[in-house]
């Protein structure tokens, strides 16, 4: 009963709602880091709306949860950066003078 009140219009705002979150997170890491955390913000959207929980704070604090995961895997995405290492590891060598170029 309460999806059925809430059908019209539901595809194009869950879809509009799920660009602008995605958008929102996008900045500087993996366009599916901030895909799959968009979908999830958006069923925790859903589910505090079901549930009549918008406004309760453990809802908030599953968002800012959510929000710390993905800036986690950026930072985690960074550091794998396979450029970045060997940038890294040749400096280290560089500067320990255990290598030179020719």
């Amino acid at each position: 009963m309460w999806l059925a009140a809430r059908t019209e219009g539901l595809p194009e705002r869950l879809k509009t709602s799920h660009e602008t979150l995605r958008a929102d997170l996008r900045a500087g890491g993996h366009a599916r880091t901030a895909d799959n955390i968009a979908s999830l913000l958006l069923g925790l959207e859903m589910f505090a709306e079901y549930a009549e929980l918008v406004d309760d704070p453990r809802i908030t604090k599953a968002r800012a949860a959510l929000v710390a995961l993905g800036v986690d895997q950026k930072a985690q995405e960074r550091s794998e950066d396979p450029v970045k290492k060997f940038l890294n590891y040749l400096a280290s060598v560089l500067s320990g003078k255990r290598a030179h170029v020719m």
